[in-house]
């Protein structure tokens, strides 16, 4: 139900995504476009699992469970990973905090549906890199008797080198470069 005179979700899903994104917050174009993704899986919910279409979606379905259920077919029926959800998350919560200042009565249950919503801790994945016998054996690798190899071997160490000055390992910070 919409208040007289009140902008609707989709009034403000389109106002927010064409003038306040670009314009007033400034964001980037990469940035507009990951939560246009958001908003586009949301509406897609609405129009494919609660069976309702995107003009007709007002605030009050934006409800605790609603919030809560999309999350798990976000999950589930999307196979989206947690970092993926939390993405979603903070794009609907900056809509959230956008949409309440616009239609203060109307947001207040979506808004405080996002706010309870915690995100989800990632399962955390170790960066795997070389030891200094695996560089090492790396470099030593190309047949360095053929031309082919000298070039593998050039190419090698010159890859080496940029890791070792993009990753900071420089001999001047106290860390030996493997090279």
């Amino acid at each position: 139900m919409r208040t007289k005179g009140q902008p609707g979700v989709l009034e403000l899903l389109i106002t927010f995504v064409d003038n306040y994104m670009p314009t007033v917050a400034g964001l980037s174009a990469n940035t507009i476009r990951l939560y246009k993704a958001s908003f586009r899986l949301l509406l897609t919910y609405f129009y494919n699992v609660k069976e309702i279409s995107t003009d007709k979606i007002t605030f009050q379905d934006l409800n605790r469970e609603t919030i809560s259920s999309i999350w798990d077919w976000i999950e589930t029926e999307r196979n989206c990973s947690v970092a993926t959800r939390n993405i979603r998350l903070a794009a609907l919560s900056s809509f959230g905090s956008y949409a309440q200042n616009r239609n203060t009565d109307a947001a207040l249950s979506f808004v405080t549906a996002i706010q309870n919503t915690p995100t989800k801790k990632a399962a955390y994945t170790p960066r795997i890199s070389f030891s200094r016998v695996g560089v090492s054996a790396l470099l030593h690798a190309p047949d360095t008797k053929s031309i082919i190899g000298r070039c593998d071997a050039v190419l090698l160490s010159l890859n080496i080198c940029l890791w070792c000055a993009c990753s900071g390992n420089l001999r001047s910070q106290g860390a030996r470069c493997p090279v």
